[in-house]
């Protein structure tokens, strides 16, 4: 006979409101800590066959350490107003965020959504909280959660997927993966173990599993990659070197992965990814084009690109600027496409030295660039002076990342994990110390590395 696992009500509403009440404590020391800062709303998605008093309790708790750690504080809804149920349904999830429209100027987080094909483009999936058995399960199964799994549902904290919330999903997305790897996390984990007991659910890969440990199978992954001056280029063993090659070399070696590193021009890249699953692809540019195609595994660099030019005027906006102007840009490149489709007379080509030469001789009015590609395309530094910026374009981030396309969802999480362990190591810091010190001498690059991520432009102090 099994024996029940539910709390007698009375215990149940004493354990509900002593959980509470430890929420509200670190709230209040939270708030003491950063009082300025801005605030996210969150809405427990609950089904009703998983509706546990501890599961709640950690879901609360990894929604509060994640949100300030990236700089947010938490103002949980009332149990009343969750959800019970919806798990793919976003037009139940809209029904809440109406109940607090006009009242609460404040991005709203939900956690406990179910991630589905149904809903995969609905939302920015931050971070994969728990594993449940679908067939005790209200909602259906999640897809693509890897062989050896049999039919698991992943729950998750999701944004919904708008322009106005790609900023705060990238900063809670890796705000997570950073605390999964904490010894904070460790402690929370060791909490929930306690009240929950091991016979009942194990921690795999950070995510809750009431299915027993989580696989990944990782034997056919296919790595490859662009080929970036300084970031992954081929040295003279015909191997990729590089900060960028250094850094998924250390994230394979650590997850167990014997595969080699492969490169291969853009459009080959992009032809696989498309068609192929478990292929894991640096440094690639997010872009609105390529976001749905893959998961976004960790950040390389960062680079902020704009129009340059020789005593030209300044413009707000790129497209602001005259459609007459000549552009420079290097072929294959997403900001040939950009330029094209913005009117201008665009010439492509192979280098950043063949560019930077273009608009010393005058053979284009301005080149699609950033301060770090002039930087590293320019030969005579003292002419290269006189180059200023004529409009800014944005902030890229480039990635490692992975195909989409019938990729396991807990490998994904795996290689997320991995990546923040790995920015966070010893030796990950020395060896971009020493690039960062190379780059410097002998290119004269200007940058700085924030939280592991190459910034291709001078730190403003």
């Amino acid at each position: 006979m099994e024996t029940t696992r539910y709390f007698p009500n009375s215990l149940a509403r004493l354990t509900k409101c002593l959980m509470l009440l430890v929420l509200l404590i670190t709230s209040v020391a939270h708030s003491v800590v950063r009082a300025e800062n801005a605030v996210i709303q969150v809405s427990s998605v609950e089904d009703a066959s998983t509706q546990s008093e501890w599961l709640s309790y950690y879901q609360q708790r990894l929604v509060q350490e994640i949100a300030l750690l990236a700089g947010y504080q938490t103002q949980f809804d009332s149990p009343e107003s969750s959800v019970v149920g919806a798990t793919t349904d976003s037009k139940a999830l809209e029904l809440v965020s109406g109940q607090f429209e006009g009242l609460v100027p404040s991005p709203r987080l939900y956690a406990g959504v179910r991630r589905t094909q149904e809903n995969e483009n609905q939302y920015y999936w931050v971070t994969a909280i728990a594993a449940f058995a679908c067939e005790k399960a209200v909602s259906v199964c999640s897809d693509n959660t890897g062989a050896g799994n049999g039919n698991v549902s992943l729950s998750y904290l999701a944004l919904t997927n708008s322009e106005e919330n790609k900023g705060l999903a990238e900063s809670l997305s890796l705000a997570a993966s950073e605390y999964k790897v904490s010894a904070d996390y460790k402690a929370l984990q060791h909490s929930v173990d306690e009240k929950l007991g091991a016979s009942q659910h194990v921690f795999s890969f950070g995510i809750l599993s009431f299915v027993g440990e989580l696989n990944v199978d990782a034997s056919d992954l296919w790595i490859i990659s662009d080929l970036v001056p300084l970031f992954s280029e081929v040295g003279e063993h015909n191997e990729l070197e590089g900060i960028a090659a250094d850094f998924v070399r250390d994230v394979l070696d650590d997850a167990g992965i014997a595969s080699p590193i492969l490169y291969a021009p853009w459009q080959r890249i992009a032809k696989e990814a498309i068609s192929k699953p478990n292929v894991l692809v640096f440094s690639i540019v997010l872009t609105a084009e390529r976001e749905p195609v893959f998961h976004w595994i960790s950040p390389i660099s960062r680079n902020l690109h704009g129009l340059f030019g020789i005593d030209k005027r300044s413009y707000r906006t790129i497209d602001a600027v005259p459609s007459t102007m000549r552009v420079g840009t290097l072929k294959n490149d997403y900001r040939f496409e950009v330029a094209s489709e913005r009117g201008f007379h665009t010439v492509a080509y192979g280098s950043w030295k063949e560019i930077v030469n273009a608009l010393l001789s005058n053979k284009v009015d301005v080149i699609f660039a950033s301060q770090g590609a002039i930087d590293f395309g320019c030969v005579d530094k003292a002419r290269c002076n006189d180059i200023k910026q004529v409009a800014p374009y944005k902030v890229s981030s480039a990635y490692l990342a992975l195909s989409k396309l019938d990729t396991s969802l807990v490998l994904v999480e795996m290689l997320k994990l991995t990546s923040a362990k790995i920015k966070k190591s010893k030796k990950f810091r020395q060896t971009s110390q020493q690039w960062s010190e190379a780059v410097h001498n002998n290119h004269n690059v200007a940058h700085h590395i924030e939280n592991g991520v190459v910034h291709l432009w001078k730190k403003q102090k």
